[in-house]
């Protein structure tokens, strides 16, 4: 075994790590440890190199020693060269170890910013992922109700559509009758117009006519005149009491009928608000009985009079029937089911207690009343 393989021999004993970084020159490097990584082979190269130098001052000092034998001489100088070729290879290696070295440095350094930016941006990115699923989430929800929204409006559109259809053709009916309807209020508007004309003649006739007839009725022409007048407070055949006009029909009718009648004559069938007044109806009623302006059909006890006022209880004037001493009114049902809703004045009775509830249906006479009208006293010429 020659000098050069005992120095190798010793750094394997020593340094076994040297031994197996010979047979491959890639530093191992895990994920925990790149920067003790880049450290290592420098250190590995001093180290030999401080071998070296002392293998070579051992083998200057055995060669001094060994001078005197030439064979061990030139075995010595032979492995000094080698030693020192070793050593030269060593310190190339060295240095392009060291620039390997600050290479790697930088690099190193390059990527841990990359890598802190890198650390930074997922971060960002998981915070913008975060916020992504949730605006997805209520994107979602949003979608679902849009979705529904559009299907009821879409079928809310479909109903317009036909309603629309519909209005459309009204609309095209009733254009069509607005345009028969303005003709007809053409015709309609040149008729009034004559109308009205028409009427201002009728309206001064009628003025004439109701003048003459007021005076008809309140200022008859004297017996056997033909120009001269008189004039009284009610019209012929009615007579006055009490400033007021009253009628006794000679006909006979049923109470609403004899009501209609009265009032086709200016009049209302009579209002009784006082013993003096039923005294008076009385005396002239004779012995007829007549229809008076009291019913209670709307009300079934309730009597009002024919001008909506209630029955006054200081002057009414219910009969007391002779067969039974009962009071009137009864309601009686036998001959009407409808019962007796309307009031006549039976004066028979020979009392002033002459009034009777009847069925509305029967016919009998009536008294009509009005007001008495104010009268000037002097004659009048037609």
């Amino acid at each position: 075994m020659n000098s050069t393989a005992k120095v190798s021999l010793v750094y394997c004993v020593l340094y076994p790590e040297l031994c197996s970084l010979s047979s491959d020159p890639t530093p191992p490097v895990s994920a925990a440890g790149k920067a003790s990584s880049y450290r290592q082979p420098a250190l590995v190269l001093l180290i030999l190199c401080c071998l070296l130098l002392a293998a070579i001052i051992s083998l200057a000092v055995y060669h001094f020693r060994t001078k005197e034998d030439p064979e061990k001489y030139t075995s010595l100088s032979t492995n000094y060269s080698s030693l020192l070729n070793q050593l030269q290879d060593l310190s190339s290696d060295y240095s392009n170890l060291n620039r390997n070295h600050s290479e790697l440095q930088s690099n190193y350094s390059r990527l841990n910013e990359t890598h802190s930016e890198l650390q930074s941006n997922y971060s960002r990115l998981n915070e913008t992922h975060s916020d992504l699923q949730s605006n997805y989430i209520k994107l979602s929800g949003s979608h679902s109700n849009l979705q529904s929204n559009y299907s009821r409006l879409n079928e809310t559109h479909s109903e317009l559509q036909s309603n629309y259809s519909r209005l459309n053709e009204t609309h095209s009916e009733l254009q069509s009758n607005y345009s028969r309807l303005n003709e007809t209020h053409s015709e309609l508007q040149s008729n009034y117009s004559r109308l009205q004309k028409e009427n201002s003649a009728l309206k001064k006739h009628s003025t004439e006519l109701s003048v003459k007839s007021i005076l008809d009725k309140y200022c008859p022409l004297k017996e056997g005149s033909s120009k001269e007048r008189v004039c009284k407070a009610c019209p012929e055949k009615w007579v006055e009491f009490n400033g007021k006009c009253y009628y006794f029909s000679p006909d006979e009718m049923n109470w609403h009928s004899s009501r209609a009648s009265c009032v086709s004559m200016g009049a209302d069938l009579v209002i009784i608000e006082s013993e003096a007044e039923q005294k008076f109806l009385s005396e002239n009623a004779k012995t007829d009985s007549y229809w008076i302006g009291l019913t209670d059909a709307v009300t079934e006890g309730v009597w009002l009079w024919v001008d909506d006022t209630p029955l006054n209880d200081k002057a009414k004037f219910w009969a007391t029937r002779t067969h039974d001493k009962c009071k009137e009114p009864d309601d009686y049902k036998v001959e009407d089911p409808s019962g007796e809703d309307c009031a006549q004045l039976q004066p028979q009775r020979n009392s002033k207690e002459t009034w009777f509830d009847s069925s509305c249906k029967k016919q009998y006479k009536r008294i009509c009343e009005t007001e008495a009208v104010i009268v000037y006293k002097e004659d009048m010429t037609g």
